[in-house]
């Protein structure tokens, strides 16, 4: 099997490269999940970036699927399939519901949680409204929205629809923004991205900024539980900030911070091995502290 540690790499191959984990489908309520699913064992559930989707994934899960029972579903409206049923309908919390569904469809009562992006605030919320199912929490790349007070500021001045791109321009700006070093993003995902941005633009913006309003509420939640957190981000990440991660990781209780370098906010795709063996680490490390 070829491994893609490049960014630019993995997604100008990944229709070849997506044949190595099946690709199966649910139906929550009116909405159409489709996920990948491998291995056996503790069970991962991995939630995707906003402006990404499950194939993303791939890289990491590869490298986990030997040990773990992976679950990698695409969030509706923000995979690279236009699975909304309707637009109207959905906000941040519909989402949080329709995952934990899933979950249910799926069986899963108890699992860890990886997230990337604007979806580690989905999961850190998700986590909040269902603390009993999340053995622990991983977060890759925080996002500018997650921050617990205002003056927690970020170190990016993008507005929110600077991430919802509708044009190539757009599209490039924000890969040179998300994606550590020189390289090149197929023309055929950019295509489809921004395809399916010009559909669902005002519906990005409006659950973004729903979880926007909610993101102070995380870190005193998230502190309230007994849980484990890890936060793994690149050196060179333009999203991250770094002054959250500071607070965050001083005012929240068992929480692990690595910084890798040589890797922007993609870090799970960049550094897939240093990422994969921190993250194996911090699992064994917590389940010889459980009773």
């Amino acid at each position: 099997m070829p491994e893609f540690n490049n960014l630019n790499i993995f997604l100008q191959q990944s229709k070849s490269y997506l044949n190595s984990i099946p690709s199966k489908s649910v139906k929550v309520e009116d909405e159409k999940i489709n996920y990948f699913e491998a291995g056996s064992g503790e069970t991962l559930l991995f939630f995707h970036c906003f402006n990404g989707s499950k194939a993303l994934w791939r890289i990491l899960a590869n490298r986990l699927q030997d040990k773990y029972h992976v679950v990698i579903p695409d969030i509706p409206g923000f995979g690279m399939e236009d699975n909304l049923s309707k637009k109207e309908r959905f906000s941040f919390r519909y989402i949080i519901e329709i995952l934990n569904k899933f979950t249910k469809a799926l069986d899963l009562n108890r699992f860890h949680i990886i997230s990337a992006s604007a979806g580690s605030t989905l999961a850190a919320s998700y986590t909040i409204k269902h603390a009993e199912k999340v053995i622990s929490l991983s977060m890759y790349g925080l996002p500018t929205l997650f921050r617990e007070t205002p003056e927690i500021c970020c170190n990016s001045d993008k507005p929110i629809d600077f991430f919802v791109p509708i044009t190539l321009k757009g599209q490039q700006a924000l890969n040179e923004h998300l994606i550590y070093g020189p390289g090149r993003v197929s023309n055929w995902l950019m295509a489809r991205s921004i395809e399916l941005n010009r559909r669902n633009r005002d519906f990005k913006i409006n659950v973004l900024n729903e979880a926007l309003k909610n993101t102070s509420l995380i870190v005193p939640r998230l502190r309230q539980l007994d849980l484990p957190i890890l936060f793994i981000y690149g050196e060179a990440d333009n999203v991250t900030p770094l002054r959250t991660i500071e607070h965050f990781s001083a005012v929240a209780p068992n929480v692990q911070c690595y910084r890798i370098p040589n890797a922007g906010h993609m870090v799970y795709i960049e550094k897939a091995d240093e990422v994969s063996a921190i993250y194996k680490s911090f699992l064994k490390f917590i389940s010889l502290e459980a009773p």
